[in-house]
C-alpha cells in the first residue's frame, strides 16, 4: 500500500516538472519574437520611431536645396558680339556747281534741312539756324577741348569786332557752335569767358550747343569731318540760305575776312580775290 503511493507522488511530481519545463519554453519563445522598442522606456521608444522619418525628411530637404540651386544659378549663353561698325570719314560733294573763279571758297551746298534743326545758347534761348535766313552766318563746330578751335574763334572774334569799329553794312551773325551735346549752358559760358570769345549781342556774337538733331545733320549734309576735332570747320551761309565750307582748312583772319565780304558784300566780290589752294593759312595765333 506504500509503496502504491510512493509510485503515485513520483509520477506527480514528474508531470509538475514536465509541466513546469514546457511553460519555460513557451515564455522563451515569446519573449523572442517581441519587438526590441517595447522592452525600452516609452520615450526612448518614441524616439526611436521617429528616427526614420526624420532621416527620410533630411534627405528630401537635401535634394529640394540643390534643385533649388540648379534653378538659380544663371547660365550665361555664349553670344558672339557683332561686328563693330567702321566710321568712315566723309566729305559729300557740293551739290550746286561752281567754279573757282566764281566763289571764293569753290564750293556751294544748296541743301537747307540742316538749318531747320535747333541750338541752345549759353543764356537758354532755343533758336533755329534758319532764324537768321537773310543774313550771313559764319558758323564754327568746336568743343571746349580743342586748342586750334580756340585759336579760330579768336580770330573770328578780331574780324566781328573790326566790322563793328569800321561801321561796315554787313549783317552778319557769328555763331561758335559747341557740338558736345553733354556740356552744359554754363561750362560753355565759362570756357568763352576765358577765352575772350563771350556771347556779345552787339556783335551778333551768340555762343550755344547744338542739338543731337543738328549734329546729325551737320554730318549728313557736310560729312563726318564737319564734328571731329581739332578740324577747325567753318560753314558760311549767305543770304540766299546756300553754304561754303572750309573743307577743315583752316583760315588766317584775313582769309575768313575777305570770305565775310564776298558773300556779305556782293558790290565788293569783285576786290575780293578767291581762295586758292596757294592762298590758304591757317589762323594767326599761335598756340603756346
Amino acid at each position: 500500500m506504500l509503496k502504491k503511493r510512493f509510485v503515485l507522488v513520483c509520477l506527480l511530481l514528474l508531470g509538475l516538472a514536465l509541466a513546469a519545463c514546457e511553460t519555460n519554453d513557451n515564455e522563451s519563445d515569446d519573449a523572442s519574437t517581441v519587438d526590441p522598442l517595447s522592452q525600452r522606456g516609452p520615450e526612448t521608444a518614441a524616439a526611436a520611431t521617429q528616427q526614420v522619418p526624420l532621416m527620410t525628411a533630411a534627405a528630401e530637404q537635401t535634394r529640394q536645396a540643390e534643385l533649388s540651386l540648379s534653378l538659380t544659378v544663371p547660365v550665361t549663353p555664349t553670344v558672339t558680339p557683332p561686328p563693330e561698325e567702321l566710321i568712315v570719314t566723309r566729305t559729300p560733294e557740293a551739290t550746286v556747281d561752281v567754279n573757282v573763279s566764281d566763289d571764293y571758297l569753290g564750293n556751294a551746298y544748296a541743301q537747307d534741312d540742316w538749318l531747320q534743326e535747333s541750338f541752345t545758347d549759353v543764356d537758354g534761348n532755343t533758336y533755329r539756324l534758319a532764324d537768321f535766313r537773310g543774313q550771313v552766318m559764319l558758323i564754327q563746330t568746336l568743343n571746349t577741348e580743342c586748342a586750334s578751335c580756340r585759336i579760330q574763334a579768336a580770330d573770328i572774334r578780331e574780324i566781328a569786332e573790326q566790322f563793328a569799329v569800321e561801321s561796315r553794312p554787313y549783317s552778319i551773325v557769328y555763331i561758335m557752335l559747341n557740338i558736345d551735346t553733354d556740356l552744359t549752358p554754363r561750362a560753355l559760358q565759362n570756357w568763352a569767358n576765358q577765352n575772350d570769345v563771350p556771347q556779345t549781342e552787339a556783335l551778333n556774337w551768340i555762343v550755344g550747343t547744338a542739338s543731337p538733331g543738328l549734329v546729325s545733320a551737320l554730318v549728313e549734309t557736310f560729312g563726318d569731318s564737319m564734328v571731329e576735332m581739332p578740324n577747325t570747320n567753318l560753314i558760311f551761309v549767305d543770304v540766299d540760305g546756300v553754304s561754303h565750307i572750309n573743307n577743315s582748312e583752316p583760315l588766317g583772319t584775313s582769309r575768313v575776312r575777305s570770305a565775310l565780304v564776298f558773300y556779305a558784300d556782293p558790290v565788293s566780290r569783285e576786290e575780293e580775290a578767291p581762295l586758292t589752294e596757294e592762298d590758304a593759312e591757317g589762323p594767326t595765333t599761335t598756340e603756346e
